[in-house]
């Protein structure tokens, strides 16, 4: 897989314009449900049904239920969590076309996501980027945008990756490093873990802590978990 910070920030930043009531003339939107969380999604099936606009069609628990349906069966867009689109995207192209199966728009809504978080998902093919704070207007534009094959992206999202785009990125042996530095690894147990001389760890941390304007590997960590750096998309 191509290094995820390496996606163009004009795919990530769609400028979508406001939801306004202009919008209730439009046709509904048949979208599923596709989150291991029940209380989650409930909430979603709750402020969906507040919108005459859209409805949802399936609700569903995990992956391996929503990949039995036929194509036909599917809605044009799914609400996922990270962990259902990660594994949604290991299906292929060729999979989906010798099932004569449409190609799904996914919308993937989380707590968090951090500026990495959010290029590794559309690294994916993932279409659309919500928070669980976002007001139902926002369900429905990000629904409407990509049922007609567009992007979506929350603007607190767009802004976090506004923000870290003129950084220099990490390299994907210098995120495996950081990684591991998260989880409280010391240096010789990553030189072990990773094959490589602990001189070559050293010199990678020390890059990893410039590039993230950090002193210590504590804080290091801390930066880590909030942009998303030190955790592997939809794991």
């Amino acid at each position: 897989m191509n290094d995820a910070g390496h996606v163009p920030l004009s795919i990530l930043l769609n400028h979508s314009r406001p939801w306004s009531a202009a919008d209730l003339s439009a046709p509904s939107v048949a979208v599923d449900l596709v989150h291991e969380s029940k209380m989650i999604r409930s909430g979603l099936v709750a402020m969906l049904e507040q919108l005459p606009e859209i409805f949802v069609s399936r609700d569903i628990q995990n992956v391996e239920d929503y990949e039995a349906l036929a194509g036909p069966c599917r809605a044009r867009v799914a609400f996922v969590s990270p962990r259902a689109a990660a594994e949604l995207a290991k299906c292929t192209p060729q999979a989906r076309f010798h099932r004569a199966e449409a190609p799904v728009g996914l919308i993937v809504i989380a707590a968090t996501f951090g500026d990495l978080d959010a290029r590794e998902a559309f690294q994916h093919g993932v279409k659309g980027l919500l928070l669980l704070s976002a007001e139902p207007g926002e369900l429905l534009e990000a629904a409407k945008r990509v049922a007609t094959g567009g992007r979506y992206v929350m603007q607190s999202i767009a802004a976090e990756v506004a923000l870290h785009a003129c950084k220099d990125p990490l390299t994907t042996r210098e995120r495996q490093i950081l990684e591991r530095v998260a989880e409280g690894d010391c240096n010789q147990t990553i030189a072990e873990s990773l094959g490589i001389a602990m001189s070559t760890v050293k010199a990678h941390v020390k890059a990893v802590m410039s590039k993230l304007d950090v002193r210590t590997r504590t804080q290091a960590a801390l930066v880590a978990r909030h942009r998303g750096i030190a955790n592997t998309w939809g794991r």
